[in-house]
This record gives C-alpha cells, structure tokens and sequence, in this order.
C-alpha cells in the first residue's frame, strides 16, 4: 500500500533529500494569456519577488555543506502548478548571487524552459542529446548562456512523445557531466 505524504517533513523522509515549496503565482499578460512570472522583470509584484527569495534562502539552509556542484528538482503532480516558474526564478535568483547554474528542462513532452527565458535560437536539449548518444560517454554538451549572468540553459526545442524510451542511465551520465561546470543544477 502507498503511503500520502501531507506535509514537507513527509516529502523529505520519502525523497531522501530536502524538500522546499513555493507559492504558485500567476500573471495575466495583455492577450489575456497567462505569461511566466520573473524576477528580472521590474514590474512582478514585490510579494513575489519576496517568495523567490525565501525560497532561496530556505533552500541554501537545507542544502548539505561541502564543496561540488547541487542538484535541485522542481517537480509537482500536475501540469500547470508553476514547476517551470519555480524553476526559471530560482536560477535567476541563484546566478543573481554570482552562482554558476545550469537550468536543465526536463519537461520531456512539452519542454518550456526557453519560452520562458525569451530564448528564440535554436538549441540541443536533454532529448535530442539522449537520443542521439547510446555509449557510457556523455555527448558533448553546448550550453545557452543568459547575457549578463552565471546562468546556462540546457534546454532543446522538441519533445519526446514517449518517455518511456528516455535511458535513466543516460541521463545521469549527462547530468554528472555538467557537474565541474556549475554550483547548481536546476
């Protein structure tokens, strides 16, 4: 039988590993659409701006001392609670603190990352590098570097229908290779 996890000090004892969480804040572009919430933008209500940075700073508490780069998920159950808003804000935040951090989309379906960045250019993400690789060897990795900052993207342009295809062991050579490259993986 399953157990429910209700509360963070549940999720850390299941995961293994700290847990933190961050309010879901959206906002109404002019097309009535919603559009990402970002702390590079000056005009996101102050009371967000403040959330990221306590999320931060939660984080930075719980996470283990030492020297090498961290790894920090952003995940939820369904699509459209804030997973890629969590996670393009806690990079900003991170990298605005002279953090290197490397921002890996993981949305293997519909990868969103960059839309959210405002990056147009076309790109190798973690689909298109796991699937063209079959070795032991990570293939060779070209991050997007985000103009003025410490913050790399490693975020492709299409998905992957079936997940299920996705090699676990490759993609955790692909992430120990990005290691000696930043402070955090996000």
């Amino acid at each position: 039988m399953a157990e429910e996890v209700k509360n963070t000090e549940a999720a850390e004892v299941a995961a293994e590993a700290p847990v933190a969480a961050a309010p879901v804040i959206k906002q109404r572009g002019k097309s009535g659409g919603e559009e990402l919430m970002s702390i590079q933008n000056e005009h996101v209500p102050s009371a967000f701006q403040k959330g990221v940075r306590s999320l931060r700073i939660k984080l930075l508490r719980k996470l283990p001392e030492g020297e090498g780069c961290r790894t920090i998920l952003v995940t939820s159950t369904l699509p459209g609670e804030g997973k890629t808003t969590v996670a393009v804000n806690l990079a900003q935040s991170l990298s605005r603190g002279g953090a290197r951090v490397i921002l890996v989309d993981l949305d293997m379906r519909k990868p969103s990352v960059k839309r959210a960045m405002g990056v147009t250019i076309p790109s190798v993400g973690v689909v298109e590098l796991i699937e063209r690789k079959a070795g032991k060897k990570a293939p060779e990795v070209r991050l997007l570097k985000m103009e003025g900052t410490e913050l790399y993207l490693l975020a492709g342009d299409t998905g992957c229908r079936d997940t299920q295809q996705m090699n676990s062991r490759r993609l955790s050579v692909l992430l120990e290779s990005l290691r000696d490259r930043a402070d955090y993986i996000i």
